[in-house]
């Protein structure tokens, strides 16, 4: 059952990277952000999310948001992540999952 979760997940995530590039379908931001929203723990989607934020494209540009999002996918994407890492992430999920992303970044 977890398998086909993250097999879905990646399919969303495949999706919000189509809708945000307009590659195979026609270009929809807001459902390219709506997808990501959804798999936000996926690398894709989190491209999607930190793009999104960084220029303002169906969200309002907040610079702030897009780092964080940048920070949270190094830390998912390192495949040698050291206990102080894997604790960060940990923080980084909990916020996320909270919907906590202000007065976050430093």
């Amino acid at each position: 059952a977890m398998a086909a979760a993250e097999k879905e997940a990646e399919g969303v995530s495949y999706l919000a990277s189509a809708y945000y590039t307009g590659r195979g379908i026609k270009q929809d931001y807001k459902n390219a952000l709506f997808c990501a929203n959804l798999t936000k723990k996926n690398p894709l989607s989190l491209h999607v999310l930190i793009d999104a934020y960084r220029v303002g494209n169906g969200v309002e540009q907040n610079l702030e948001k897009s780092e964080y999002y940048r920070k949270y996918l190094e830390l998912v994407v390192d495949k040698k992540r050291t206990k102080e890492k894997e604790k960060l992430l940990r923080k980084y999920e909990k916020e996320i999952e909270a919907g906590e992303l202000y007065g976050v970044v430093r």
